[in-house]
């Protein structure tokens, strides 16, 4: 099918103690393919990576998950971090969020710790459920031709006229 990331709105879903080497990856891979991308949080204002051993950098959060709406956005994509992870899963917001994802069957793009937090959120039709591991983002990762495989299975499991109209 042949679909772009080009133009699309992308939210990247963070808390406090994501891995700042997946997000910085995915963040530079999606900007260099043409995405708007979008920082989503639980955390207000400015949420803090965490880098190995300690605290990274602190990050502006674009707009708080209690406001964001997942029909604003194109695909969703949630780092890693174990810290992250556990207090996403525990905001309602993030099983709204993700869930709304999912069951519009839009593209979720899970790393390492993700992969687990958004099976534990219960949520259905997990369907659009990319998982990734970092080592794979690190093997020098083609947005472009991973966003192309989620959007085609995507749409081939959508409702007519819900993702086409968004990846048009």
């Amino acid at each position: 099918m042949g679909q772009s990331i080009e133009n699309q709105k992308v939210a990247i879903l963070l808390a406090t103690g994501f891995d700042e080497r997946s997000f910085l990856s995915l963040q530079k891979t999606l900007r260099n393919a043409g995405a708007f991308v979008r920082m989503v949080s639980v955390d207000a204002g400015l949420v803090t990576s965490w880098q190995g051993t300690q605290w990274g950098h602190n990050y502006a959060v674009d707009t708080p998950i209690n406001q964001a709406l997942s029909a604003d956005f194109s695909i969703c994509v949630i780092p890693g971090g174990e810290r992250s992870t556990d207090k996403l899963f525990l905001s309602a917001h993030t099983k709204r969020f993700v869930g709304g994802f999912l069951a519009a069957s839009k593209p979720v793009i899970a790393v390492d710790e993700a992969i687990d937090m958004v099976g534990r959120l219960g949520v259905d039709h997990i369907d659009s459920l990319y998982p990734l591991r970092q080592d794979e983002i690190e093997a020098g990762l083609d947005m472009d031709q991973v966003v192309d495989k989620m959007l085609d299975e995507a749409l081939a499991h959508a409702p007519a006229g819900d993702i086409a109209d968004q990846a048009a």
